[in-house]
């Protein structure tokens, strides 16, 4: 008899206009195999000629079969070139790029009112990049330097050689005929406090960066793999490899002391899969894979004495999801009337997304809500007899948003998340449900970055600062 799975029946089907464009996705997803099958579709319009200019995801797309004023997650405008110069998104804001006639970028400007310009040489290599962020100076935040001159007998030729940005000033001193790079030196910022507007000359620049010099040494063999890497420090590690170039051993010399070997040797298999390792605490890890598949079937790890540290076997899907790993050094055990051994089983959804997880955890394991950080467990509870099961359930919306994470065990709790009606941005909502969908814009900026982070459910703290380059910094 013929068992039905929850992915029987839901293909994926891309339709295609007399262009060759794709307009639809077509997914069709459930939760379980008894219950029906739900369509979901990806929406993309194309104008005549032209890339993608408008996409849904299904969520969105139900929203606008519905009301034709919903705006599209995604929304290109072209140039007559087919470079995308106005971009805007639901998720990620809009942001406004120019390109020069050679297509290299030239300015853009986002929904954050961030300006940035990027200037090139003779032969299109970048040099010089200015940003300015709103209410900001524009101010020169990065140069770049080539090994234009007199720079042969280093193999520099050609390269970038000094490159000054946010961190301060990074100089590659020599690299091997084969491209490894052999030594870097780094001066940092004399004041992290302010970004720096690196001026036109030397003696300008120099008074931003602090006096030492940390520099970084390297030795690479004829296929440019790194064989010693000493660091500002003093501190040597070390790397061997076999003909194909995969790392076989791994040392360690700090600074004064005497070199240590941290991996003795790796086996690989022809398939460029790990097959054992073994450390210089004497610690053997061997990995097995399934002939058909190559996927990861067993580790197991043991002492130089062969007493077993970790025995796991690993089962799948037809697709290559986990769907069990089964800990074979874990007895079976009872408290609190419950059985408990070392077997952990995952499922999913036809499209492949987690939806259950069961295992054991300690019955002392009293994990609270997200609503604040958890206590310290003292002490940490270490009896073995006193296990109990637990299954953590996921909830997803259409699009892929998660909507809910609920744990059952030795502690209960369930996190809830609120996602925007009209974007997939999303965060946790309030115990007492008082954050709706209407107020998830306030947690991020216009180019969809987190401005607050989420101390508790009930609280938080405007502690997100974000740099023109779209980096957190703070």
């Amino acid at each position: 008899m013929c068992t039905v799975t929850v992915a029987a029946g839901t293909p994926v089907i891309s339709v295609n206009d007399n262009r060759g464009f794709t307009v639809r996705i077509l997914n069709w997803n459930r939760e379980k195999a008894s219950v029906p099958r739900r369509l979901l579709v990806d929406h993309s319009y194309h104008a005549d000629e032209s890339p993608v200019e408008e996409k849904r995801d299904p969520r969105l797309f139900s929203a606008w079969l519905n009301d034709r004023s919903v705006v599209a997650n995604l929304r290109n405008m072209s140039s007559l070139a087919g470079q995308v110069i106005k971009r805007e998104s639901t998720d990620s804001g809009w942001l406004v790029t120019l390109f020069d006639a050679a297509a290299r970028l030239v300015w853009f400007t986002d929904g954050r009112g961030t300006t940035q310009e990027q200037t090139y040489d003779e032969l299109g290599r970048p040099v010089q990049t200015k940003e300015q962020q709103k209410g900001g100076e524009k101010r020169v935040s990065r140069i770049t330097e080539y090994g234009d001159k007199g720079l042969e007998g280093d193999n520099l030729k050609g390269l970038p050689v000094r490159q000054y940005d946010d961190s301060g000033l990074q100089i590659i001193d020599s690299v091997a005929l084969s491209g490894a790079t052999l030594q870097i030196s780094q001066q940092f910022l004399a004041s992290g406090d302010i970004a720096p507007n690196w001026p036109a000359d030397d003696t300008s620049r120099k008074r931003l960066l602090d006096s030492e010099i940390y520099v970084t040494s390297l030795q690479a063999d004829a296929s440019a793999n790194t064989l010693n890497r000493t660091d500002a420090m003093g501190h040597q590690q070390s790397w061997r490899y076999d003909v194909s170039g995969k790392v076989t051993s791994q040392a360690i010399k700090l600074a004064g002391e005497t070199k240590q070997t941290l991996l003795e040797h790796i086996s690989w298999s022809a398939a460029s899969q790990v097959l054992e390792e073994k450390t210089s605490n004497g610690v053997t890890t061997a990995y097995g894979y399934e002939p058909e598949t190559q996927w990861l079937s067993t580790l197991a790890a043991q002492r130089a004495d062969n007493t077993v540290l970790q025995s796991l076997v690993y089962g799948y899907d037809n697709t290559g999801n986990v769907t069990s790993i089964t800990d074979n050094l874990v007895a079976t055990r009872y408290y609190q009337n419950q059985v408990t051994d070392g077997q952990k089983e995952f499922s999913y959804d036809a499209l492949y997304q987690l939806l259950e997880a069961t295992g054991r955890e300690n019955a002392g394991n009293k994990i609270i809500p997200y609503s604040s950080l958890p206590a310290a467990l003292t002490p940490i509870p270490t009896d073995n007899s006193q296990y109990v099961n637990y299954t953590r359930t996921w909830i997803w919306d259409d699009s892929g948003n998660l909507q809910s994470l609920a744990h059952t065990g030795a502690g209960n709790y369930t996190r809830t998340m609120v996602t925007e009606t009209t974007s997939n941005r999303s965060v946790q909502m309030n115990d007492g449900g008082a954050q709706d969908s209407d107020e998830v814009s306030q947690w991020f900026d216009n180019n969809g970055n987190l401005k607050q982070l989420q101390i508790s459910a009930s609280s938080s703290s405007n502690n997100m600062l974000w740099t023109a380059a779209i980096t957190c910094r703070r």
